[in-house]
């Protein structure tokens, strides 16, 4: 088993959140942003959309599905790889430099929101759900449904 502690993360990963790329791409390093938004997979069968927020040290879960995973214990134990790993993650890059921040190592707190729009079970749509509502949530907009099968990012 690797020590948590010490594992070392692919360049990928620690170049998307340095930011480190061309200066026409106008990226920004994960230290100047405040929220994050994730896809997150469940048992390789159900997407939610993940907001990071890197303030307030918490994700926050917007599931299409809540039946998928009903008891609320057994979403936090699938929510434990997220929260566990991406303070490690945020550790391997400059994230601290460039927060001024000190470091932090504790898990981040997750939440998952319970009032949102649901999907037909066995519908099949959650990741164009996740995808959309992502886009709803960048635009700060409320994710609405319109007939049978548009979702749609309505002014709040």
């Amino acid at each position: 088993m690797r020590d948590q502690y010490n594992y070392r993360f692919s360049p990928l990963f620690t170049r998307m959140v340095d930011a480190d790329y061309a200066l026409e791409l106008h990226l920004q390093p994960l230290g100047v942003i405040d929220k994050v938004y994730i896809p997150i997979n469940f048992d390789n069968a159900h997407w939610v959309v993940g907001v990071l927020d890197l303030k307030e040290w918490k994700i926050t879960v917007y599931d299409s599905l809540q039946s998928f995973i009903a008891d609320s214990e057994l979403f936090r134990r699938k929510m434990l790889g997220y929260t566990l790993m991406i303070p490690h993650l945020l550790a391997a890059t400059s994230f601290w430099s460039y927060t001024g921040r000190s470091p932090r190592d504790d898990p981040f707190v997750s939440h998952r929101v319970m009032d949102i729009l649901q999907q037909t079970p066995l519908s099949g749509d959650c990741g164009m759900f996740m995808l959309r509502h992502i886009e709803c949530l960048a635009l700060r907009r409320s994710l609405s449904f319109e007939g049978r099968t548009q979702y749609t990012c309505a002014h709040v």
